[in-house]
């Protein structure tokens, strides 16, 4: 995963087509726990 992840976070790097397509693919299919954990960040952050 973090090698996926240096090599997607590549400034100098244009993302294709199925690579959008599969990140929107997993966000979808995580989506619940995102947000879950990104409401909990944001909560604990405004406090």
């Amino acid at each position: 995963m973090i090698r996926l992840k240096d090599e997607l976070a590549n400034p100098d790097r244009t993302l294709k087509i199925q690579e959008i397509n599969h990140t929107i693919e997993i966000i979808e299919e995580n989506r619940d726990f995102l947000m879950e954990a990104w409401y909990g960040y944001s909560n604990k952050k405004n406090r």
